[in-house]
Protein backbone atom coordinates (compact mmCIF):
# COMPACT_ATOMS: atom_id res chain seq x y z
CA UNK A 1 0.00 0.00 0.00
CA UNK A 2 3.11 2.07 -0.17
CA UNK A 3 5.01 4.30 -2.91
CA UNK A 4 8.75 5.62 -2.63
CA UNK A 5 9.34 9.03 -4.35
CA UNK A 6 12.32 11.25 -4.48
CA UNK A 7 11.56 14.72 -2.69
CA UNK A 8 13.81 16.60 -5.60
CA UNK A 9 14.24 19.57 -3.64
CA UNK A 10 15.72 17.56 -0.02
CA UNK A 11 17.13 14.47 -1.75
CA UNK A 12 15.00 12.54 1.04
CA UNK A 13 12.85 9.82 0.57
CA UNK A 14 9.00 10.10 0.53
CA UNK A 15 6.61 7.12 1.35
CA UNK A 16 2.97 7.64 0.58
CA UNK A 17 0.60 5.62 2.76
CA UNK A 18 -3.08 5.55 2.21
CA UNK A 19 -5.93 4.96 4.97
CA UNK A 20 -8.20 2.64 4.35
CA UNK A 21 -11.01 1.06 6.41
CA UNK A 22 -11.05 -0.47 9.58
CA UNK A 23 -11.42 -3.82 8.63
CA UNK A 24 -9.76 -3.68 5.59
CA UNK A 25 -6.68 -5.77 7.00
CA UNK A 26 -6.16 -7.86 9.99
CA UNK A 27 -5.45 -5.59 12.65
CA UNK A 28 -4.41 -7.88 15.48
CA UNK A 29 -0.81 -7.55 15.42
CA UNK A 30 -1.50 -4.02 16.84
CA UNK A 31 -4.06 -4.69 18.97
CA UNK A 32 -7.55 -5.29 19.36
CA UNK A 33 -10.69 -3.84 17.54
CA UNK A 34 -14.43 -3.57 19.17
CA UNK A 35 -17.08 -1.89 17.18
CA UNK A 36 -19.60 -0.18 19.67
CA UNK A 37 -22.56 -1.39 18.06
CA UNK A 38 -25.28 -3.72 19.76
CA UNK A 39 -24.77 -7.13 18.54
CA UNK A 40 -21.19 -6.98 18.04
CA UNK A 41 -19.14 -9.26 19.93
CA UNK A 42 -18.43 -8.56 23.70
CA UNK A 43 -20.43 -5.26 23.35
CA UNK A 44 -23.24 -4.84 25.79
CA UNK A 45 -26.90 -3.35 24.59
CA UNK A 46 -29.15 -0.65 26.72
CA UNK A 47 -31.91 0.84 26.37
CA UNK A 48 -33.98 2.94 28.62
CA UNK A 49 -36.96 5.89 28.04
CA UNK A 50 -35.54 7.99 25.38
CA UNK A 51 -32.11 6.32 24.81
CA UNK A 52 -30.01 3.65 23.98
CA UNK A 53 -26.47 2.66 24.75
CA UNK A 54 -23.64 -0.17 24.24
CA UNK A 55 -20.26 -0.27 25.84
CA UNK A 56 -17.64 -3.15 25.86
CA UNK A 57 -17.81 -6.28 27.85
CA UNK A 58 -14.40 -6.40 29.20
CA UNK A 59 -12.54 -3.76 30.60
CA UNK A 60 -10.56 -1.67 27.97
CA UNK A 61 -7.00 -1.81 29.29
CA UNK A 62 -5.56 -4.37 32.50
CA UNK A 63 -4.54 -1.37 34.11
CA UNK A 64 -5.88 1.77 36.03
CA UNK A 65 -6.48 4.39 33.17
CA UNK A 66 -7.12 7.82 32.55
CA UNK A 67 -9.37 9.58 29.73
CA UNK A 68 -7.91 11.90 27.66
CA UNK A 69 -8.75 14.52 24.24
CA UNK A 70 -6.42 15.13 21.57
CA UNK A 71 -7.36 17.94 19.53
CA UNK A 72 -5.67 17.12 16.21
CA UNK A 73 -4.92 18.66 12.40
CA UNK A 74 -6.90 16.78 9.65
CA UNK A 75 -5.38 14.55 6.86
CA UNK A 76 -3.77 14.41 4.28
CA UNK A 77 -0.38 15.22 6.37
CA UNK A 78 2.74 14.35 6.72
CA UNK A 79 4.14 12.03 9.74
CA UNK A 80 7.29 13.12 10.88
CA UNK A 81 7.59 10.76 14.00
CA UNK A 82 5.57 8.06 16.37
CA UNK A 83 5.79 6.98 19.88
CA UNK A 84 4.98 3.79 21.58
CA UNK A 85 4.31 2.45 25.17
CA UNK A 86 5.28 -0.26 27.27
CA UNK A 87 3.81 0.62 30.35
CA UNK A 88 0.07 0.40 28.71
CA UNK A 89 -2.56 -0.59 25.91
CA UNK A 90 -3.93 2.32 24.38
CA UNK A 91 -7.92 2.79 23.46
CA UNK A 92 -8.58 5.10 20.64
CA UNK A 93 -12.13 6.25 19.47
CA UNK A 94 -13.36 9.09 17.98
CA UNK A 95 -15.98 11.39 18.68
CA UNK A 96 -18.33 11.38 16.01
CA UNK A 97 -16.06 12.55 13.37
CA UNK A 98 -13.92 9.82 11.51
CA UNK A 99 -10.31 9.91 12.86
CA UNK A 100 -7.06 8.32 10.63
CA UNK A 101 -4.99 6.40 12.94
CA UNK A 102 -1.38 5.47 11.72
CA UNK A 103 0.53 2.30 13.11
CA UNK A 104 3.60 0.47 12.79
CA UNK A 105 5.01 -2.76 14.41
CA UNK A 106 8.65 -2.04 14.02
CA UNK A 107 10.43 -4.19 16.49
CA UNK A 108 12.94 -1.67 16.36
CA UNK A 109 14.44 1.30 18.33
CA UNK A 110 12.67 3.54 15.54
CA UNK A 111 9.21 2.75 13.62
CA UNK A 112 10.52 2.06 9.87
CA UNK A 113 8.09 3.86 6.65
CA UNK A 114 8.01 0.60 5.19
CA UNK A 115 6.06 -0.87 8.47
CA UNK A 116 3.23 2.00 8.51
CA UNK A 117 -0.50 1.26 7.79
CA UNK A 118 -3.30 3.61 8.37
CA UNK A 119 -7.00 2.97 9.19
CA UNK A 120 -10.29 4.91 9.15
CA UNK A 121 -12.19 4.64 12.76
CA UNK A 122 -15.60 5.98 12.18
CA UNK A 123 -18.12 6.48 15.12
CA UNK A 124 -18.47 3.48 17.31
CA UNK A 125 -15.01 2.02 16.19
CA UNK A 126 -12.71 1.31 18.31
CA UNK A 127 -9.17 0.04 18.84
CA UNK A 128 -6.69 -0.95 21.92
CA UNK A 129 -3.25 -0.94 20.83
CA UNK A 130 -0.85 -3.31 22.21
CA UNK A 131 1.86 -2.41 24.27
CA UNK A 132 5.11 -1.46 22.05
CA UNK A 133 2.95 -0.46 19.06
CA UNK A 134 4.25 2.68 17.07
CA UNK A 135 1.64 5.60 16.73
CA UNK A 136 1.20 8.74 15.70
CA UNK A 137 -1.68 11.07 17.32
CA UNK A 138 -4.52 10.44 15.00
CA UNK A 139 -5.89 13.00 12.43
CA UNK A 140 -9.19 14.28 11.37
CA UNK A 141 -10.30 12.73 8.34
CA UNK A 142 -10.24 15.71 5.68
CA UNK A 143 -11.19 18.41 8.83
CA UNK A 144 -9.50 18.93 11.52
CA UNK A 145 -11.40 16.92 15.04
CA UNK A 146 -10.71 15.90 18.53
CA UNK A 147 -10.86 11.98 19.75
CA UNK A 148 -10.35 10.25 23.04
CA UNK A 149 -7.94 7.68 24.12
CA UNK A 150 -7.58 5.86 27.54
CA UNK A 151 -4.25 4.51 28.99
CA UNK A 152 -2.53 4.50 32.17
CA UNK A 153 -0.53 7.75 32.28
CA UNK A 154 2.18 8.04 34.85
CA UNK A 155 4.52 11.11 34.62
CA UNK A 156 7.40 9.34 36.22
CA UNK A 157 7.44 7.47 32.39
CA UNK A 158 7.83 9.27 29.33
CA UNK A 159 7.42 8.05 26.37
CA UNK A 160 9.35 9.87 23.45
CA UNK A 161 8.67 10.97 19.94
CA UNK A 162 11.21 9.18 17.70
CA UNK A 163 11.46 9.91 14.06
CA UNK A 164 10.24 7.61 11.49
CA UNK A 165 13.79 5.77 9.57
CA UNK A 166 12.71 6.34 5.91
CA UNK A 167 10.01 8.60 6.42
CA UNK A 168 8.73 11.02 6.84
CA UNK A 169 4.93 9.57 5.74
CA UNK A 170 3.06 11.21 3.16
CA UNK A 171 -0.59 10.03 4.91
CA UNK A 172 -2.86 10.35 2.10
CA UNK A 173 -7.05 9.80 2.37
Amino acid sequence: HMKSRNLRRTGAQMHNCRAVELGSFDFSPYGEVHRLKPGQKDIVSSVGDGWSGVFTGKPLNDRRGNLGMTYSTPAPCFVKSMERHFHTKEALFACGSPIVLAVADTKSEAPEAKDVKAIVLREGDLVILKEGIWHDACHGLGVPTCYYWYAECDPAITDPWVAISGGPINLLI
